[in-house]
């Protein structure tokens, strides 16, 4: 493995994809992913790797990502047991009856630690504007979206179906992450929709919270690490 692709980490990380898709990197004549902001959103489609432009040789293009957020990452060079440093479409309950009971992991490192996965540190998967995660009802919405105005800022909403229907006048621009009860179709559009906001007239994202429950875990992950507050304040 390149030392530029081990990022000072002595463990080797092995990746087991459903589809296998490729960037091809010029630099020094191997095989590397590169993205122009380690702590942006990723790309889940080919049409999204334009900030590679120049960098890389080529792409070959395996389509659209199933599932849109990254793997799960397991360790399992822990003396306490198998640990999720990331979760994702595979997920404890499903893991546990195959390897065993896992040992609890707070999914983050400190400032003087090397992560062991992609995701670790505090603040990850941020676009350029700054992100409000909104766990709460509708007059929470509200609440935020007037506060909002208040500051004098340009207002992305990226929820479902049914947050954009009571919200989609008072603000800017809108994504959508498909039907409430839909977690998988939310992980799917998550990032789509964080890059397309970043490229909207905005100066603030709001993005709704999901129960973070199977896959909703994953989607929270996400999202606590890319927004820098939370509504309501706690």
């Amino acid at each position: 493995i390149p030392p530029e692709n081990r990022h000072s980490i002595p463990t080797k990380r092995r990746r087991s994809p459903a589809r296998r898709r490729f960037w091809i990197g010029a630099s020094k004549q191997h095989w590397r992913q590169r993205r122009e902001n380690p702590d942006s959103p990723y790309p889940n489609h080919p049409n999204e790797t334009r900030m590679l432009s120049g960098k890389i040789a080529g792409i070959l293009d395996g389509g659209e990502t199933q599932i849109g957020l990254e793997s799960t990452v397991l360790d399992l060079t822990n003396a306490v047991g198998p640990i999720i440093l990331r979760p994702g479409a595979i997920t404890e309950a499903q893991l546990e009856p195959v390897i065993g009971k896992l040992a609890a992991n707070a999914g983050t490192a400190n400032e003087t630690e090397a992560p062991k996965a992609p995701g670790m540190k505090y603040q990850h998967y941020s676009p350029t504007q700054p992100v409000i995660l909104i766990d709460g009802t509708t007059a929470d919405w509200k609440a935020a979206i007037e506060e909002c105005h208040d500051q004098g800022k340009e207002i992305g909403i990226l929820a479902s179906e049914e947050e954009l229907t009571a919200h989609k006048e008072a603000v800017r621009a809108t994504f959508s992450l498909g039907p409430k009860a839909d977690v998988t179709v939310a992980s799917q559009r998550l990032y789509a929709g964080l890059r397309y906001l970043d490229e909207q007239p905005v100066d603030v994202i709001l993005v709704e919270a999901y129960d973070p429950n199977g896959l909703g875990k994953a989607f929270m992950n996400r999202m606590e690490k890319a927004a820098s507050a939370k509504y309501p304040k706690k």
